[in-house]
């Protein structure tokens, strides 16, 4: 049976709304699109700076999307980043007790429940994601994977907490449904949604870097492994870039932002140089640009931009272990000559992505690094739609065995409860 999952990305630059449909082999397909600029100022490294602005862009934003393809927007899924989210180290250790002393879920579970605490006490945050980074038994043998099986009498976990801003977070809620949506029914961190739309589990296995350059920020996400190691936000993206332009040439940044677009360069090599007419701050005359001091201001940003993304890429600890390099998406990554940048700074292979061409509609083109973000909700939102519905399944079975034991569960029970666990959890990996 196929599900409709309905998801908003809202950026820095732009927000965008988009309807996917995913079947139950996993397969989506992006049916609706809609998206509109964020209006100047009204979002500033994810935090809300207009809420009445914002609430009227996407109030507008839904009603657009309602006209032209029916979708009503009550339920949706979220993205969240920029300087709302921080992300801390925290290790815990616990006793293995038992008459075997082996390491089982509930003390994996009773590790994430003591650093989630140490999260919580954070005053102003609250805790979006635990990134488990390794494991330790007996202060000896270091896992990268939960032990379990494993003997031990001493079990340590050393995570990564993702924390997010807890008023910035209510913010972008309240806007979301004062412009109309009814319930929020899943936050994602806006990294790792990009990484689901764009990355292969060959890269993540091998260890790979993603980079997302939006607007306002950049998000890096690092697997290793095959499992998210690390998320870091830069706090600014190629928007920075606009604003060197706009102050130099006086012009406005959306002007900026265009020529950039059209005429900027990551690299200042190759090309005849030429003289470049845009409106200049007011609208009353046009403003010449020399296309070379156009592409020197441009590859100084990138150079600036370049030195933050490699030293977050150090100071995580996997910068050795990206075998399969950086992948660049977001709408960043399409200025001229950026993906040989960032190889020459970074001294690794860098590849530009984007959604796959298949995930996308004949109303709704999304196979462009501008839309990882928003494909990646979509993607995630399906998942959490799959694990709902198996919950529910394992209620209605524990229920019925109960309720036909008189309370009590009996072998047989446990045995069909086991079968369809196993049945449903290979369910969710297809």
């Amino acid at each position: 049976m196929k599900k409709i999952v309905k998801a908003i990305d809202i950026g820095t630059t732009k927000i965008v709304a988009l309807v996917g449909e995913k079947s139950e082999d996993g397969t989506v397909k992006i049916l609706a699109k809609t998206e509109m600029p964020t209006p100047e100022e009204c979002l500033k490294y994810g935090k809300v700076r207009d809420i009445d602005r914002l609430t009227k862009t996407i109030r507008e934003l839904l009603k657009v999307m309602e006209e032209t393809s029916g979708y009503v927007f009550d339920k949706v899924n979220l993205g969240v980043a920029g300087q709302v989210v921080r992300s801390e180290q925290n290790s815990h250790t616990v006793s293995v007790r038992g008459e075997d002393e082996i390491v089982m879920d509930k003390h994996i579970q009773e590790l994430e429940d003591a650093v989630a605490h140490f999260g919580k006490s954070k005053p102003g945050f609250e805790v979006l994601k635990l990134i488990p980074l390794n494991y330790q038994i007996n202060d000896e043998d270091i896992y990268s994977r939960p032990p379990l099986g494993h003997s031990a009498h001493k079990l340590s976990g050393n995570y990564q907490i993702i924390l997010g801003d807890t008023i910035a977070g209510k913010d972008i809620e309240r806007s979301v449904k004062s412009a109309g949506v009814k319930e929020v029914l899943q936050v994602h961190l806006q990294p790792e949604a990009s990484a689901e739309a764009v990355l292969t589990e060959d890269e993540k296995r091998n260890g790979v870097a993603m980079v997302d350059i939006g607007g306002g920020t950049t998000d890096i996400a690092i697997y290793h492994e095959g499992m998210l190691k690390c998320i870091e936000t830069i706090p600014f993206g190629s928007g920075y870039i606009d604003k060197q332009i706009c102050n130099h040439f006086s012009i406005s940044p959306a002007r900026a932002a265009e020529i950039k677009e059209k005429y900027g360069k990551a690299l200042a090599v190759g090309g005849q140089n030429e003289t470049i007419y845009v409106a200049a701050a007011g609208g009353r005359r046009q403003q010449p640009i020399d296309s070379s001091v156009l592409s020197l201001i441009t590859e100084k940003g990138v150079a600036v931009l370049s030195y933050w993304i490699v030293n977050a890429l150090k100071n995580s600890g996997y910068a050795n272990k990206l075998i399969a390099g950086i992948t660049l998406t977001g709408g960043g990554s399409l200025m001229k000559y950026m993906k040989q940048a960032l190889e020459y700074y970074s001294t690794k292979k860098v590849e530009i992505v984007y959604p796959l061409e298949s995930l996308s509609g004949p109303a709704a083109r999304v196979n462009s690094p501008k839309y990882s973000t928003a494909v990646g909700l979509v993607m995630l939102g399906g998942a959490e739609v799959k694990k709902e519905e198996t919950k529910k399944r394992r209620s209605r079975k524990k229920a019925v065995s109960e309720k036909s034991r008189g309370g009590k569960i009996g072998i047989m029970d446990s045995l069909w409860d086991l079968l369809e666990k196993q049945k449903n959890d290979v369910q969710l990996e297809d």
